[in-house]
């Protein structure tokens, strides 16, 4: 978790990724709860740092959890991210749960769609190209459509 001291928030927080905050018109809405769906381990990881690092530089609180649940009920699942979310959305602000795609079951992954604000989905086309898009956000009307993309910025913190 990265913390920094409050400000007056304003409407949207910037992603670091042109295209999507473009796509977002201008960002994220505040609070949010938001599931990102990747192949790539290292794209989650690096899109969740840089996206807890531009929350820390906005003077924002968010929350960053890379999930795995493997032996887990979807009942338990469920509770957990119930739980989570209530408490991150009351005294954070942001919280983005990272999801490798394809490794649980179809309902348990329809489930976390439905429990989050948002869904942010990355992957890699046949010809190695990365693409991102918004596949929905609570409240907003979004272009669901790919959207390429060159790079995630490297979350770098200074100690």
């Amino acid at each position: 978790m990265m913390a920094a001291p409050m400000r007056t928030p304003t409407a949207r927080a910037k992603t670091g990724i042109p295209v999507l905050d473009e796509r977002l018109q201008g960002g994220f809405p505040r609070p949010s709860t938001l599931l990102l769906f990747s192949e790539k381990p290292t794209e989650k990881r690096i899109f969740g740092e840089n996206f807890a690092v531009q929350g820390v530089k906005a003077g924002e609180r968010s929350m960053y959890v890379d999930l795995l649940f493997l032996h887990n009920s979807t009942q338990a699942i469920a509770k957990f991210f119930q739980i989570v979310t209530s408490r991150a959305k009351a005294n954070l602000g942001f919280i983005l749960y990272a999801v490798h795609e394809g490794v649980h079951e179809p309902m348990t992954m329809n489930l976390l769609r439905s429990l989050v604000d948002g869904v942010v989905e990355m992957r890699y086309t046949d010809t190695m190209e990365r693409e991102i898009r918004v596949h929905h956000m609570r409240g907003y009307r979004i272009d669901a459509a790919w959207h390429s993309f060159l790079q995630l910025p490297e979350a770098m913190v200074a100690p």
